[in-house]
């Protein structure tokens, strides 16, 4: 999965830190500035239970930005997959 963001200040964008919950793995991250109108990717994986449920996890960031740190927050949901029964005769 990635998370796509556009540096939209006036100074190069660098990200000192980034880190996920609950068995979310940071898989790579920009380490070189990001400069003003420039986009950035962070790829992120995680496993998911066969079952059907709800998915909630958080990833923060912390840079140079006003805020110091942004929180983009991944939600969803596993459903159970059908599978449809094929017709012998029709085959």
């Amino acid at each position: 999965m990635e998370i796509k963001f556009t540096n939209d200040g006036d100074q190069p964008l660098v990200l000192s830190q980034v880190r996920g919950c609950c068995g979310t793995r940071i898989v790579d991250w920009p380490r070189t500035p990001v400069l003003p109108g420039e986009e950035g990717t962070i790829n992120i994986s995680f496993r998911l239970a066969s079952r059907a449920h709800k998915v909630s996890r958080t990833v923060t960031v912390v840079s140079n930005n006003n805020s110091g740190a942004s929180h983009y927050r991944i939600v969803g949901e596993v459903v159970e997959r059908k599978f449809q029964q094929l017709d012998p005769a029709k085959s």
